[in-house]
């Protein structure tokens, strides 16, 4: 089997590539790093964690398959490593994965970043080869929190109060379905087995082309209506299914009106004692151990909130808790590999003003918007992805959206190179 290409995100690297590119592959470090973490998938989350475990003195390499991307251009990726798809050829990713574990053995940790990646190491966990650690909750516990017929069940079971929904198994129930709730609505599959993401649907065209999409044949789905109140995240750990990080965060403005889409600002707030409740009861009922992120909507009047969905993976604001002290980033490793000993119980910082960046000006479409924008990101206190110390992921997330400066400036010489070797 040849080198495993790796490229360091730097233009000295860049012009090394140039010069070394008939060899097909390059090597960063003269001597392998004894504190080294394989990242999993090239997203916004893998950015944000690349800089928190910076800090902890590990070095960095983070795959380069990923929608977002960004990773290629932090400084704090030290490098990239080429594999084949987890998408569309999970056992060649998997054979890849085997081999770089193998040739380097210094890498001590693999921590996936984003959904496809935990689902991939979940769906294969008697595949993975043994000796690093693996930074997620076990894979039982994975399939739960994914599988959200068993997640809804155990809200109903638990008192758990829950968002309104509907679960349909053909195209005319799932119209049946849209009377009953209204629009707009989230339509997402009922089992981690299921392939798709969740889908906002605003309008009529859009379940139409939800419908053409399963014309491969229907899948039981998850109907999401809109129920009251503001979302809220909660970011959290559990050990045997006790809370021990917790924070949260009142979201304020969304991507779309009504408090749909991605969050694009927000605020960490006063934990919610019903919040609180509803999520120790979930957690308890599962015996989780790991890190994760939960959704809830909560009436800001009487304060009370319904659960809406929880994830098992690093959440793509990751920067929240981070910045509020729960070292999340850090202690999904420590669960992984010691999940009986004692962790902390700790409290995120309330009154942090968060946003989203880049992402805030991507959907601002008239005026008014980019104004309001342009104040929250100058009044923030949390910037998801930017950093003066580490700037080129945020300011290349922006030219995505911009994408007439990137030739302005001549931005493809920070980019970097991943090969598989020759």
């Amino acid at each position: 089997m040849s080198e495993q290409p790796l490229f360091k995100s730097s233009v000295r690297a860049e012009l090394r590539a140039q010069k070394t590119a008939s060899t097909g592959w390059l090597s960063v470090f003269s001597e392998p790093h004894q504190r080294t973490i394989l990242l999993l998938g090239n997203t916004h989350a893998a950015v944000i964690l690349a800089r928190a475990l910076k800090r902890e003195g590990y070095a960095l390499v983070c795959g380069v398959e990923g929608d977002e991307g960004g990773a290629e251009h932090s400084r704090d990726v030290d490098e990239l490593w080429a594999h084949r798809s987890v998408e569309s050829d999970p056992s060649g990713f998997l054979r890849d994965l085997e081999t770089l574990l193998h040739e380097r053995p210094e890498i001590s940790v693999v921590y996936p970043t984003s959904q496809g990646f935990l689902q991939a190491l979940t769906r294969h966990h008697h595949r993975l080869p043994a000796g690093p650690v693996y930074a997620m909750p076990p894979a039982h516990l994975v399939n739960s929190a994914f599988d959200k017929l068993n997640l809804l069940s155990l809200a109903v079971l638990n008192k758990v109060p829950i968002a309104p929904f509907e679960v349909v198994e053909t195209p005319a129930g799932l119209f049946q379905a849209v009377e009953r709730l209204g629009l707009p609505l989230v339509v997402q599959p009922a089992n981690s087995g299921g392939p798709g993401t969740p889908t906002l649907c605003e309008t009529l065209a859009d379940l139409q082309a939800v419908i053409l999409s399963l014309s491969g044949g229907m899948q039981p789905l998850v109907l999401w209506g809109k129920g009251k109140g503001r979302r809220h995240r909660v970011y959290f750990a559990a050990q045997d299914g006790q809370l021990v990080r917790y924070a949260q965060a009142a979201i304020m403005r969304t991507a779309h009106a009504g408090g749909w889409g991605g969050a694009l600002e927000g605020k960490t707030v006063q934990p919610s004692r019903n919040v609180r409740l509803g999520l120790e009861r979930l957690t308890g009922a599962i015996r989780y151990t790991g890190t994760g992120c939960a959704e809830f909507l909560v009436n800001e009047r009487d304060g009370t909130a319904c659960f809406v969905n929880l994830t098992p993976h690093i959440p793509a604001d990751l920067a929240v808790p981070e910045a509020s002290g729960l070292k999340l980033s850090t202690l999904a490793i420590a669960l992984a590999q010691h999940p009986d000993d004692p962790v902390p119980r700790r409290e995120g910082a309330v009154g942090l003003h968060y946003v989203a960046g880049a992402s805030d000006l991507g959907t601002a479409t008239c005026l008014s918007r980019i104004y309001r924008a342009v104040v929250a990101s100058l009044r923030a206190d949390i910037h998801l992805l930017w950093s003066w110390r580490d700037p080129f992921p945020g300011f290349f997330a922006l030219t995505e959206i911009l994408p007439s400066f990137v030739g302005a400036i001549g931005g493809r010489a920070y980019g970097t190179k991943a090969w598989h070797g020759s």
